[in-house]
């Protein structure tokens, strides 16, 4: 018989870390991040194989230590967070391997943060899109020269950001018409 502690153990270091290969290159369906979830409190609730009651949810376990959780993974935000580190990845290091082959693929004549879903897109790249968001809502921009930035829909100026009536020009212009 396991104690409370070996099981919390047991859950953090065996059933968590299974999937968080597959977290950092696939978005899991919501079933299956249920069904690990399930297990794990199942785990966790279970004594000498009679079920027992789960008296606190499973997001309160979640929660750290300091705010009187356990500190278990939310499968959820895990995944879009293991995505996001790929996308950034793919961001920072376009010449690596994996950035190569999907801007040859997915976004030949623009960048990473304006590619789109295109035509028949595989799982790992609507996976990835499905972070990029994530990724946006970290990132900040520095100008630098200004050439590869669109005035109206790069978001180089804090929120919020300006508004135009006409938008017939907008896509010709660059910041760097605007910097000194």
């Amino acid at each position: 018989m396991l104690s409370q502690a070996g099981k919390g153990m047991l859950i953090k270091g065996v059933l968590q870390s299974i999937p968080t290969y597959a977290m950092g290159v696939f978005r899991l369906p919501e079933g299956v991040m249920r069904d690990i979830q399930s297990l794990c409190a199942d785990f966790w609730w279970h004594n000498r194989g009679h079920r027992k009651v789960h008296w606190i949810a499973w997001d309160k376990l979640c929660a750290r230590s300091v705010e009187d959780g356990l500190g278990f993974r939310e499968f959820r935000a895990f995944n879009q967070a293991m995505l996001a580190k790929q996308c950034w990845r793919v961001f920072m290091n376009p010449h690596s391997l994996l950035g190569w082959l999907l801007k040859a693929r997915y976004f030949p004549h623009s960048s990473f943060l304006d590619a789109p879903l295109s035509l028949r897109p595989s799982l790992t790249w609507r996976s990835l899109l499905s972070a990029r968001p994530l990724m946006l809502a970290g990132i900040r921009w520095r100008v630098g020269s200004g050439r590869s930035i669109k005035v109206w829909a790069s978001p180089w100026i804090p929120r919020p950001s300006p508004s135009v009536r006409s938008r017939q020009w907008l896509q010709m212009i660059q910041t760097s018409l605007f910097l000194l």
